[in-house]
C-alpha cells in the first residue's frame, strides 16, 4: 500500500518535517516525513553532523557515497555515520517516512566496542555497515516505543531511556552477528554484578517517589548507563523501569485504606506525576481500579 496524498494541496510544512518527539540525556527520537515532489527528495544530500539509526517506513532506494545501492524499507534498519553522503530515489511510495534515533557518544561506542574494539578509532565513522536487516522483535520494539511517545508522558525519561537502549543493543548484536562477529568475552565478575543489582533495589526502594533518570542512578553508583541497565537485566530479569513500578504500585496499594478519599495524593506520594498515570498503571497491575473499595476486591488463588 503506498502513501498518497494530494500533494498540490499540502503547504510546503506539510509536504517536509524533520522533528524531534524526545529529548533525553543519552537519547534523542525524531520523526521524518519528506513527500517526493519536496525538493529535499530527490538530488544527493549530507546527512548531518550526528550519528543516527533511521527506521523507514516506507521503501525507498538509499545510494551511500562508496557503498552502492541499498533498499530502505520496513524489513531493514538503517545506519548513518557523521556527514554520510547518500542519494534517495524513488520506488513506489510517494513519501519518505521513518523514525530516527541518536544515542550520546559514550553509550554509543561502550556498546559497539563489546563488537569491535577499534570503533574508538573510527569517531567520525562508528558503523562499519549501512544497514541490517530488522527482526520481528526489533521493529515491534521500534515501534512500541514511538507510539508510547505519543500517547503517554514524556516525563518518563527512565522507561524511554533504558527501552531505547536495549534496542540499540539488540541491533548491534544483530547487525555483527550476522556478518559473522561475535561479542568480545570478558572476564566474569558475578560478585560485582550482584552487588550493583543489590545497591540499585536498595536506591529505588527508599527512593521511589523521586523522578529519577537512568543516568542519575548510574551516576550514584559510579556505572555507566548501559552497564547498570544490562547488569540488573541480568540479575533480577527485570528493567529497572519495571521494578521501579513494581515497588511504587505495592507501596500504594499498602497505604489505599489509608488513601482512599484522596488518590491524587497517594499518587504523588509513590512517585507517579499524574492521578490518570497512576491509575491506568494500578489498574494494569493489579486487574481493578484504586477507587474501588478494598472490601469489594476478591481473592484468587
Amino acid at each position: 500500500m503506498s502513501w498518497k496524498h494530494p500533494s498540490n494541496t499540502l503547504s510546503d510544512q506539510q509536504l517536509f518535517r524533520d522533528e524531534i518527539v524526545y529529548s533525553g540525556s543519552m537519547v534523542w527520537i525524531g520523526t521524518f516525513n519528506c513527500h517526493c515532489s519536496h525538493n529535499m527528495f530527490g538530488g544527493v544530500h549530507c546527512f548531518p553532523g550526528h550519528h543516527l539509526i533511521v527506521f523507514p517506513r516506507t521503501t525507498v532506494k538509499l545510494t551511500m557515497q562508496g557503498k552502492g545501492a541499498i533498499l530502505g524499507s520496513l524489513n531493514s534498519v538503517i545506519f548513518y555515520n557523521h556527514n554520510t553522503i547518500y542519494k534517495r530515489q524513488q520506488i513506489n511510495d510517494e513519501w519518505d517516512l521513518c523514525d530516527y534515533f541518536q544515542f550520546s557518544h559514550a553509550l554509543l561506542f561502550e556498546i559497539l566496542s563489546i563488537y569491535d574494539p577499534k570503533a574508538l578509532n573510527r569517531i567520525s565513522k562508528p558503523f562499519p555497515f549501512t544497514h541490517t536487516y530488522l527482526t520481528r522483535l526489533n521493529y515491534l520494539r521500534q515501534r512500541q516505543l514511538i507510539q508510547a511517545i505519543f500517547k503517554t508522558s514524556k516525563s518518563n525519561k527512565l522507561q524511554i531511556d533504558e527501552t531505547a537502549i536495549f534496542l540499540l543493543e539488540s541491533l548491534l548484536h544483530d547487525s555483527f552477528t550476522a556478518r559473522g562477529i561475535k561479542p568480545i568475552a570478558k572476564k566474569k565478575t558475578s560478585k560485582a554484578h550482584r552487588q550493583i543489582a543489590f545497591d540499585v533495589q536498595a536506591l529505588l526502594a527508599t527512593r521511589f517517589d523521586e523522578q529519577l533518570s537512568l543516568k542519575q542512578i548510574a551516576d550514584e553508583l559510579f556505572v555507566s548507563p548501559y552497564h547498570l541497565s544490562r547488569v540488573f537485566r541480568q540479575q533480577t530479569g527485570w528493567t529497572i523501569h519495571h521494578f521501579l513500578e513494581q515497588i511504587r504500585l505495592r507501596h500504594a496499594y499498602e497505604r489505599l485504606g489509608d488513601y482512599k478519599n484522596n488518590l491524587i495524593q497517594l499518587a504523588l506520594e509513590v512517585g507517579y506525576s499524574t492521578h490518570s498515570h497512576f491509575s491506568n498503571a494500578f489498574h494494569r497491575n493489579f486487574g481493578f481500579a484504586p477507587s474501588t473499595k478494598y472490601s469489594q476486591t476478591s481473592f484468587e488463588g
